[in-house]
């Protein structure tokens, strides 16, 4: 019997998953709804997955508080690990304390998470050709 290989699928990466996500999620209008709690616990897994995918830390399976001590990388400015961590602590405060943001804080995290994963998209290099 003759075995056929089958093509490698590409691996979609964790920028583009996490920028989708972020659309859907907007779409959804949860805050719109009064769905706040699960609103960010969405938001929260997206930064988690992205932060997972893209810099190999494991922030899905890790609790705020351990993932302040293991969140490094070479390609991750201090600035935006505290940004991070700001966000994962404020959504762990609606998650699990009750804690009801205001309107404009929600949009404003939003926009956080956004440009956390924009401003550490990887930087596609240009490949030089040699003839």
């Amino acid at each position: 019997m003759k075995t056929i290989e089958m093509p490698k699928v590409p691996i979609e990466p964790p920028y583009d998953i996490a920028i989708r996500e972020l659309t859907i999620l907007k779409e959804k209008d949860l805050p719109g709804k009064g769905k706040i709690k699960l609103y960010y616990i969405e938001l929260s897994d997206i930064i988690r997955r992205y932060i997972d995918g893209r810099f190999n830390i494991d922030a899905v399976e890790a609790t705020t508080y351990e993932l302040k001590k293991v969140l490094r990388h070479p390609e991750l400015p201090k600035e935006k690990i505290s940004d991070a961590l700001s966000f994962l602590t404020r959504a762990d405060m609606v998650k699990f304390a009750k804690f009801i943001p205001s309107p404009h804080l929600v949009r404003g995290d939003y926009e956080l998470v956004k440009k956390f994963i924009v401003e550490t998209k990887p930087v596609e290099k240009e490949v030089e050709v040699v003839k």
